[in-house]
């Protein structure tokens, strides 16, 4: 991925110039080679999240509005030997930007779920099917950006098609949900509203066109204890008090209406949380939010000149570690 460096800057800051000359982002995107298939697969954003309860089974029912953006990992699938599966992973990032932003070392084994995903399609459909992959890493773990689910739904889709597997969409997103709440949202197109765990998804149509400036502190955050941190709200801003906003399509206005609940959870678990959103909120300009669980926050803009400049002051802020702007789902 290419990057344009800002001088006055330097190092902190690192624009996706391969995302942001799409005219259309945030869609995953399949190519057909000689010897292989390749599959660009977008992060998402969290423009609204809320907590309705928490259930029985401990998990929590949510709706959340989210869009696809255009920060892509790349997966490349070949034919492998059968009954086996591999996993090659790296970042496209400098060793030092890696290692300042608190990237982890990506897993090749059974923790990635691109790994699950391709023997639960194994054990779906009965076949003896090997399979080379290579995952190239450019979305932040842990950050609330749907990573690994959106690498978990390209495997879905890559390895049907390179297996030739007769796979219906609701049949994929059946598979997918079992792999975690977030995977369905990615197998389908644009920007969406999900409702129970995340796992029932549907399509929104257009969102206005919008730029985000994502900004990421040197730490991550577990889902789980973020969750288990954040109090249920006795009146739950749902789907009608904000759908109004959405149709009249005001930039401004998604970016300051929306809330994001997880935020009270997140900077409980982490006070360097807390310190980070109040460096940013204190910058002239669009608001910052959390996307997800964290760590990731992000400001949405109407243009990308409005988004640059938003990006390289909170580029300048102590803590803020890899910094990127990208145009959402238009």
């Amino acid at each position: 991925m290419r990057a344009f460096s800002v001088r006055d800057i330097g190092r902190k800051l690192r624009w996706s110039a391969c995302n942001a000359r799409a005219t259309r982002g945030g869609v995953m995107r399949l190519v057909r080679q000689q010897d292989c298939l390749r599959i660009e697969t977008p992060a998402k954003i969290n423009l609204h999240f809320e907590l309705i309860r928490r259930r029985e089974d401990g998990f929590h029912d949510v709706e959340t509005l989210v869009t696809p953006v255009a920060l892509y990992d790349t997966l490349v699938f070949e034919s492998g030997p059968a009954g086996e599966v591999r996993l090659a992973c790296r970042w496209e990032y400098p060793d030092r930007v890696v290692r300042r932003a608190g990237l982890p070392e990506i897993p090749d084994d059974e923790r990635n779920l691109v790994i699950r995903a391709a023997a639960l399609l194994r054990a779906e459909y009965e076949v003896p099917y090997g399979a080379s992959i290579t995952l190239i890493k450019r979305i932040p773990a842990g950050a609330g950006m749907g990573g690994g689910s959106s690498d978990a739904a390209a495997a879905l889709v890559g390895l049907a098609s390179l297996w030739r597997l007769p796979v219906e969409p609701d049949r994929l997103r059946r598979l997918g949900a079992s792999l975690g709440s977030d995977v369905p949202l990615f197998l389908v197109r644009g920007a969406s509203f999900c409702r129970g765990r995340g796992e029932l998804v549907t399509p929104v149509g257009e969102l206005p066109p919008m730029w985000f400036v994502i900004a990421r502190p040197g730490f991550s955050l577990a889902t789980a204890d973020v969750y288990r941190n954040t109090d249920v709200p006795g009146s739950p801003v749902v789907g009608k008090r904000w759908s109004a906003t959405l149709r009249r399509g005001s930039v401004d206005a998604i970016g300051r209406l929306f809330i994001n609940r997880l935020e009270e959870g997140a900077c409980r678990v982490e006070p360097r949380m807390d310190e980070f959103l109040r460096r940013l909120r204190r910058l002239p300009g669009p608001p910052w939010r959390m996307t997800g669980s964290g760590s990731c926050c992000y400001a949405v803009c109407d243009n990308r000149r409005r988004a640059w400049a938003t990006a390289r002051r909170a580029a300048a802020l102590p803590g803020v570690c890899w910094t990127t702007v990208v145009p959402g789902c238009s």
